[in-house]
Order: structure tokens, then C-alpha cells, then sequence
């Protein structure tokens, strides 16, 4: 909705409501060549501190594309409907607190012979977006990556591009669709200060303890066997 660029002209859309300049949210963030896959959602304007509390309940809502020569080359759909705001914080508190059971994915890798399973993935503690030790690890369930992110980062992220896809595969991220890692959350919680010494947690089958690969003095990799699950 903000100022496009089409060939030497530029759209610039203004909205209006009862005679009052209202700001115009982001357009969609999408990556070159991912469009056919993103999850796009409306951009919203939130007007209700210009609608409520007036005596007359009627509002006027003009939309205006000035040096536009042909309007065909524009259309859209603009709805007005009243809902309850929430926050991106209260978000990733409901989905923390649903529990989604744990669904043990087969992964296959090429090798020269064929396929091979793999039965275990190194995961970072570290989200790939903040470079910063996660606290709620999570990911999409169409990822086929074992990374997670952190889940408030990573909502924050879509809520930001009205783009519902995973930042680091682009797979289909929508609210409804995240799972948090509650193995790997437990053992940040209870283990939250080893994480400055802590290189990967190796993801097991569900019926395997976690492994986990520590940073001694002297940068060398040492494997211990948590399990979480006891």
C-alpha cells in the first residue's frame, strides 16, 4: 500500500477517513521468486480511534490514486470489520501453550548408494535471526529443516511483512501451523546457564534422549547424553 513503482510512474495511495489522513501499513515482503509460495494476509489500518465515540455511527472511507491514467490497472478489495487486537506477544503466549504432540518425521539423504535415513539433526541454540539463545524454539510443520527459531522473533517477523511463511525455508508458516519444540524448551529452561557452552543439541528419534555437543576451553567438541524425557 505504500508508494509502487510500474514502469516510469509511481502509485501512491492515500486513505482518508472522515476527512482524516490515515497512515498506510507495509506492503508484502517477498523474497525475488518466492511469490507463487508466499502466504500473503491483508495489510490492516487500524481506524477505531476515528470510527468509536462518535455521535454519528456513519464514517466516510475514501481510497485515492491521484495521476493514475487507467484505474483498470488497479484493483482491490477494502472491508471494514470490527475485531479484537492481538498482540503479537499474547500470540506466541497462546500457541507456547498448546501443546502440539511431537511427530517424528523421516529425513532422507542422497548418497552415491541411494537413499539413507538420518536419524539424527544438529540443531543450533542460537536463533538463526537474532544470533541470540532461544527461549520458545520453534518452526513451521512443513519445514523439513530441524532449525527452530525463536517463536516471538519469528511472529514478530510475519506479523511485520503480512507474510506467513518460515524465514529460513519459506515453507507455509501460518499461526496455526507452528510448532514449538518442547524437548529443546525444556532443556533451555533447565539448563539456561550451560548455553554460552553449548555448540548444538543433536535431535534424537522420540524414544532417544537428547544429545547434546559442548565447547570445552579449548573449542573441542565433547557429547553428552540428556534426557529430558525422564
Amino acid at each position: 500500500m505504500l508508494p509502487l513503482q510500474m514502469e516510469s510512474e509511481q502509485m501512491v495511495m492515500s486513505i482518508t477517513v472522515n476527512g482524516t489522513h490515515v497512515p498506510l501499513p507495509n506492503n508484502w515482503h517477498v523474497p525475488a521468486g518466492k511469490e507463487a509460495a508466499a502466504v500473503k494476509v491483508a495489510p490492516v489500518v487500524d481506524i477505531t480511534h476515528l470510527v468509536l465515540g462518535e455521535e454519528d455511527p456513519i464514517f466516510t472511507l475514501y481510497v485515492r490514486i491521484p495521476d493514475l491514467a487507467d484505474m483498470e490497472l488497479w484493483s482491490g478489495m477494502i472491508v471494514c470489520v470490527f475485531a479484537d487486537e492481538v498482540s503479537v506477544a499474547d500470540l506466541a503466549t497462546d500457541l507456547a501453550g498448546r501443546y502440539r504432540k511431537s511427530v517424528e518425521r523421516k529425513r532422507t539423504q542422497h548418497s552415491s548408494g541411494g537413499m539413507i535415513n538420518v536419524t539424527e539433526g544438529y540443531v543450533r541454540i542460537s536463533c538463526p535471526l537474532t544470533s541470540l539463545p532461544m527461549q520458545v524454539p520453534a518452526r513451521g510443520v512443513h519445514c523439513e529443516h530441524l532449525q527452530c527459531m525463536e517463536l516471538l522473533t519469528v511472529l514478530t517477523a510475519c506479523a511485520r511483512t503480512n507474510v506467513w511463511n518460515c524465514p529460513i525455508c519459506f515453507a507455509a508458516m501460518r499461526p496455526s501451523e507452528v510448532w514449538v519444540n518442547y524437548r529443546l524448551q525444556e532443556w533451555l529452561c533447565a539448563h539456561h546457564a550451560d548455553v554460552a557452552r553449548v555448540e548444538y543439541v543433536v535431535e534424537t528419534p522420540l524414544d532417544k534422549p537428547l544429545k547434546v555437543l559442548y565447547l570445552t576451553k579449548k573449542e573441542m567438541r565433547t557429547e553428552e547424553v540428556v534426557d529430558v524425557d525422564a
